[in-house]
C-alpha cells in the first residue's frame, strides 16, 4: 500500500514544534517502512536529553507524537521515533545480553533472570533466543517487577523442569 503521508506530515509538524518549544536543535527525517508505519529520525548535536534513561524519554515523546499524528486522520499508522540511531544500538545491546545469558544458562544449567526491561525490550530478547535449542524464555511478575527468565530448555541436555506459573 501507499505510505501514510498524512500521518507522517502531522507527526513531523508536531515533533518540530515540540523540539522548538524545548529549544532543541535537531533535524527530523522521515522514512516510510510500510503503509501502516512511519519512522522519524532525529539528528542533532546533543540528543541524550531526548533519549533519557534506557530510551524512556524517547518512548514518551514517541507516544505523544503518535497521538498527535493519528488524531483526526482517515487512516492511522504506527509512529516510531529514533534519535542518534539509539534504537538500533539498544537492540544490539539487548541481543548481546540475550546471547550472554544463554551462554551462562548452558554453562551453569541454572536459569538467569533479566530485570529492568521495558516490554518491547523483553520482546527483543524473546525473539533473539526463540530458535536457540538449549534455552527457553518466559516472563514472570507484574508491572515494574516483571522480569524475563532465560532457562534451560526442557528436554535439551541442559534442561530441567520449568517451574509452573
Amino acid at each position: 500500500g501507499e505510505p501514510n503521508l498524512e500521518v507522517a506530515a502531522k507527526a513531523r509538524a508536531f515533533l518540530e514544534g515540540f523540539l522548538r518549544l524545548l529549544g532543541v536543535e535537531a533535524k527530523v527525517t522521515t522514512r516510510y517502512t510500510g503503509p501502516d508505519e512511519v519512522q522519524l529520525e532525529l539528528v542533532g548535536a546533543d540528543l541524550a536529553l531526548l533519549i533519557g534513561r534506557y530510551g524512556s524519554t524517547l518512548d514518551a515523546i514517541q507516544l505523544l507524537t503518535a497521538a498527535a499524528a493519528n488524531k483526526a486522520v482517515s487512516r492511522g499508522a504506527r509512529v516510531i521515533l529514533d534519535a542518534e540511531n539509539y534504537r538500533a544500538r539498544r537492540r544490539e545491546t539487548l541481543e548481546n545480553l540475550a546471547a550472554a545469558a544463554a551462554a551462562k544458562v548452558r554453562r551453569t544449567r541454572q536459569p538467569v533472570e533479566l530485570t529492568d526491561l521495558r516490554p518491547h525490550e523483553r520482546r527483543i530478547i524473546h525473539l533473539a533466543l526463540r530458535d536457540n535449542p538449549d534455552v527457553e524464555t518466559y516472563s514472570e511478575g507484574e508491572g515494574s517487577r516483571r522480569k524475563l527468565v532465560v532457562a534451560p530448555r526442557q528436554g535439551s541436555s541442559t534442561g530441567r523442569k520449568r517451574p509452573q506459573r
